[in-house]
């Protein structure tokens, strides 16, 4: 009998082994909805991290998202230019021009062990948005992507800083940027 082993690596690093090949699609189902019963759970452990401060919003977009980025500064952050009329942005009714992306999930891929977290993307250039946004893929269980923006003229900007200081990723990590 022929074994392959997969690692499918959850929220707060809670990894589950399995080890006959037949039972990977069920794995992975089992695993995906292991982490959203571990995000509820976290919701209920920690509100303090799941409330968004005044002016933030958090957005669940099916890809493709219909969204117009440019650039603040070369690699120090992208805001929203404008949405592509009919798009899922526009359908959704959230977002606005001149927000400002704040966040959004990625995968992360460490050999056989996959994660998808929120990352703070307040000082990533287009390029990085672009990569962290296409990286949540069907393959990995994503069905959208998560976009956190933030509306200037309603936030407090050290406030929201402050809030996104938990969401900051470990320093092995891709989406980590170079102080």
């Amino acid at each position: 009998m022929l074994y392959v082993y997969f690692t499918v690596s959850v929220h707060m690093d809670i990894t589950y082994v399995f080890l006959n090949h037949c039972h990977y699609i069920s794995a992975l189902i089992y695993a995906i909805h292991t982490h959203q019963t571990t995000l509820d759970e976290d919701r209920e452990l920690y509100p303090e991290q799941f409330k968004l401060p005044k002016g933030v919003y958090e957005v669940p977009l099916a890809k493709p998202c219909g969204i117009l980025f440019e650039e603040i500064e070369p690699n120090r952050g992208v805001y929203i230019q404008d949405l592509v009329e009919g798009g899922n942005a526009a359908r959704q009714g959230i977002l606005k021009p001149d927000d400002v992306l704040i966040g959004v999930t990625a995968i992360q891929i460490a050999g056989a062990k996959w994660e998808r977290r929120l990352i703070p993307a307040r000082k990533f250039g287009f390029d990085l948005v672009v990569g962290a946004i296409s990286s949540n893929e069907e393959k990995w269980g994503c069905n959208n992507v998560i976009l956190m923006v933030e509306r200037p003229e309603e936030s407090n900007r050290k406030e929201v800083d402050k809030f996104l200081e938990f969401f900051e990723p470990p320093p092995d990590t891709p989406w980590k940027l170079p102080q």
